[in-house]
């Protein structure tokens, strides 16, 4: 019986152990996301903006030609 229960404490500390190192893994990866998240967002919005300042070239080479 005592080696029942020595077995299930150590299966038990290992879980414990395993379960702490997840959440030092998760809490990292928290971290990051929100800085990656802002980092893609300004990267769409500079995007952005030289899709509309090519759009615009586009539609003054086009009005010329027109012309």
């Amino acid at each position: 019986m005592k080696n029942e229960i020595n077995g299930l404490n150590t299966q038990l500390n290992h879980l414990q152990s395993r379960a702490e190192t997840i959440q030092t893994h998760l809490n990292s990866v928290q971290k990051i996301y929100p800085k990656q998240f802002t980092e893609l967002d300004n990267v769409l919005s500079e995007l952005k903006r030289k899709q509309n300042f090519l759009t615009s070239q586009i539609n003054a080479l086009n009005r010329k030609r027109i012309r």
